[in-house]
């Protein structure tokens, strides 16, 4: 995973981190054609499922609240977007989109 200097100045290096791991699942998502969702504002966009015991083992540097900490970040930069698209109304898994396609993922 090769970190991109540019968003690491913009966003913080934790966030970047969290930026790219994100970014490989959504761009495999979008590849396969899979979880294109509207979400509150009507815009379509691909998104990724992540529960934060999942992205603990993929990022089993950072804790559960330091992950949460770093997400909250990315929502408060308007640089991720997350809401709910399970069938399950128990199911509490979060979506995340970034706000900005274009800007982080390679089309």
């Amino acid at each position: 995973m090769e970190l991109n200097n540019k968003i690491a100045v913009d966003h913080g290096v934790r966030e970047a981190v969290l930026i790219q791991c994100l970014k490989q699942s959504i761009e495999k998502n979008k590849a396969n054609g899979k979880h294109r969702y509207k979400a509150i504002d009507s815009v379509e966009r691909t998104w990724t499922s992540n529960t934060f015991k999942a992205l603990e083992e993929v990022l089993p540097f950072w804790s559960n609240r330091q992950l949460q900490r770093i997400i909250k970040s990315l929502i408060d930069q308007d640089v991720l977007v997350s809401d709910h698209f399970n069938e399950m109304k128990l199911d509490r898994t979060l979506w995340y989109a970034f706000r900005n396609e274009e800007e982080f993922l390679d089309l």
